[in-house]
């Protein structure tokens, strides 16, 4: 059975492929193009062989392009797979030969690896998080303007409808009304896309139970957020060690840690 190694990267992908004696039967480097992937597939992939992949950010397409064409395709954890390299083989550098090795010698530690409805609820939840970092960072560069003027803003919320009333009347100098203007303008775009995504999230919860079960606990207001914590774990089904799961369940959600899987 012949092993693969594939170090991904941005822009390229370098591959081993390893006999089961340790040989190197073939080395390759390619684009990280959907083409050049299924073009090696093609060439030296058969359901005989074992591929190794470290998990990044273009894991997963990569893994459908190629998952047609493997036997079995092992998606590693790279920290726990340096760890391993630096324990077993005595280097600290995690490269495609490297992981053609470890995968030969079964000791790539496996991450769970979540479904294609999964993974779209990461997206969004992910897109969510951006766009309300985005939202706060246009609020503060509002408030700059204010303070760079020495102006008081009013008590309460300065981005009520009383209150966004108030900044588009203010009387700025050129420099300070333009760019007021233009923080607003994006700060609405910005304000427009998280509702969108809500609504998105909103229908997905809707039908959800163990979401209904997490919305249901103070001071969760927005569905988002129950959605988030649910589909960015494994299930006990899916997990071989699902107290393992419980443990790395995130910090800023403990009530969710206590109605899981014990």
């Amino acid at each position: 059975m012949p092993f693969v190694g594939l170090d991904l990267h941005k822009k390229s992908v370098e591959a081993v492929i390893l006999a089961d004696d340790g040989r190197i039967l073939h080395r390759d480097r390619f684009p990280t193009t959907r083409a050049a992937l299924q073009a090696f597939a093609r060439r030296h992939l058969s359901p005989d062989h074992r591929v190794a992949v470290e998990a990044t950010f273009n894991t997963w397409p990569v893994v459908d392009v190629l998952e047609p064409f493997a036997g079995d395709i092992v998606i590693s954890n790279p920290l726990r797979t340096k760890a391993i390299a630096q324990a077993k083989i005595k280097t600290d550098k995690v490269d495609a030969l490297v992981l053609a090795h470890l995968l030969r010698a079964d000791f790539l530690p496996r991450v769970w690896r979540p479904d294609a409805e999964t993974r779209s609820l990461r997206h969004q939840t992910t897109q969510r998080a951006n766009l309300t970092a985005d939202r706060t960072r246009l609020k503060n560069r509002i408030h700059a303007v204010l303070h760079q003027r020495l102006i008081e803003a009013p008590k309460g919320d300065l981005f009520s409808a009383a209150n966004l009333g108030w900044l588009l009347g203010l009387e700025l100098d050129d420099d300070g009304r333009e760019t007021l203007h233009c923080h607003l303008r994006l700060l609405a775009a910005a304000t427009g896309e998280l509702e969108w995504v809500d609504r998105r999230l909103a229908r997905h919860a809707w039908h959800s139970g163990p979401v209904k079960l997490t919305a249901q606990v103070p001071p969760e207001t927005h569905v988002s957020r129950a959605v988030r914590f649910p589909r960015a774990l494994p299930t006990a089904q899916s997990s071989p060690q699902p107290e393992r799961v419980v443990l790395s369940c995130p910090a800023t959600a403990p009530r969710f840690c206590g109605v899981s899987w014990s």
